[in-house]
């Protein structure tokens, strides 16, 4: 059940919402004085164009507990033309280069890397080798094993954009959190809670839920359970459940949030933390599609922010166009395509890679999805598919 809300100014400042009081007039005499006609209003996450980066926002290096290093990542979505990545190492609070992982230690040495006067041989809540978020434009500091760094003035045609960021895992019942451009440094020592939103969203970058979809079920447990109107998005599809035939899918939940009126951007990620060709958690799986103003970080920050992104796991949308209310769509490769509105209802669904919906206005929302052929992995088979952000319907007057 949708709930009657007052749009939090955050999320009216990232809808573009105009707030406005309208005064019942009903049973007045004056001619002068005549009810406002509604109109529907449509935000359209696209409207301001630009050009489409293919990005992915959740990767684990060596620096966490992944089994690639920054450079093979950054050289291997290089060559499946990505333009952005952001290597979301997990949150640990032991030695930084080594500690429980001795293939990753290059010293002897444990480290105090928070300077709270206390050594941490041993993880606490994440699982990996990570004490302080990289900044991989920057060369690291002399014991961190892994010395990749993107040199200055490199082009987006030779390596892609990286941002900084990790994935938190504190307390909330063993889920976890993607930071994207978290602001590199030292994290706070390790505590229940989510102190560090507030550290991100100062710096701009953008929070979404991972890998949710075993919280389908239970969405207003879920909502309740986090600062919601703190995020900003949520990873709709993880390439890595998917790979493993596990619960990869978290659409369910995306549209029971909406529907009670939370504004969450949905994301398509790898989660990789394997070689491609291994039978679970290889790369190139799912991703997202950025439509940025200019190939920069804060470009593409402001673009995530604004909804101007979908997700895939091979599609690729060739028109996602608003046209007064007439959705216009066009996916090459695609078998059908479906309209989807408030609380997650079938409101059209199209044969063939063409199709349009004209909007009435009691959605809620529109969104699209559309399917394709069938990829086949070791463990697991699964349609390509694309998915736009949702078109948030609103009924104004004038």
């Amino acid at each position: 059940m949708r709930t009657n809300r007052r749009p939090s100014a955050r999320t009216a400042l990232r809808l573009g919402v105009v707030a406005c009081v309208v005064v019942g007039v009903g049973g007045c005499d004056d001619p002068a004085i005549q009810p406002l006609e509604p109109t529907v209003v449509v935000n359209d996450p696209y409207r301001h164009g630009g050009v489409w980066y293919k990005a992915n926002f959740h990767l684990h290096s060596t620096h966490s507990h992944g089994l690639m290093s920054a450079a093979e990542l950054v050289e291997l979505y290089r060559q499946h033309g990505y333009g952005a990545i952001c290597i979301t190492d997990h949150n640990q609070y032991g030695d930084q280069d080594g500690g429980r992982l001795p293939a990753f230690q290059s010293d002897s040495v444990l480290h105090d890397w928070n300077g709270d006067g206390n050594l941490h041989p041993e993880h606490v809540y994440g699982s990996g080798v990570e004490a302080y978020v990289r900044d991989w434009n920057v060369e690291p500091p002399a014991f961190c094993k892994d010395r990749w760094f993107r040199p200055a003035g490199a082009t987006i045609q030779e390596m892609p954009l990286v941002l900084s960021g990790y994935e938190a895992s504190e307390g909330y019942f063993g889920a976890h959190f993607g930071l994207v451009g978290f602001p590199p440094g030292a994290i706070d020592p390790p505590r229940p809670g989510f102190d560090w939103l507030a550290r991100l969203n100062a710096a701009g970058g953008f929070a979404y839920f991972a890998h949710p979809g075993d919280a389908n079920a239970i969405a207003t447990r879920f909502a309740a359970g986090a600062p919601i109107e703190d995020f900003h998005g949520i990873e709709i599809l993880n390439g890595l459940r998917l790979t493993r035939a596990e619960v990869a899918d978290a659409t369910p939940l995306w549209d029971s949030l909406l529907s009670r009126g939370h504004d969450l951007w949905g994301l398509a990620n790898d989660d990789a933390h394997q070689f491609p060709g291994a039978t679970d958690q290889f790369p190139f799986s799912a991703f997202d599609m950025v439509l940025g103003s200019e190939p920069t970080v804060d470009a593409l920050l402001e673009a995530m922010h604004r909804g101007a992104m979908y997700a895939s796991t091979g599609l690729l949308f060739d028109e996602l166009r608003l046209d007064g209310r007439v959705l216009q769509v066009r996916v090459p490769g695609a078998h059908r395509v479906r309209f989807i509105g408030g609380e997650g209802r079938l409101l059209s669904e199209q044969p063939g890679e063409n199709a349009t919906y004209t909007i009435l206005g009691d959605e809620g929302y529109v969104r699209v999805e559309a399917r394709g052929d069938l990829v086949h992995a070791p463990r697991n088979s699964w349609a390509r598919s694309a998915w736009s952000q949702p078109f948030r319907i609103t009924i104004a007057t004038r």
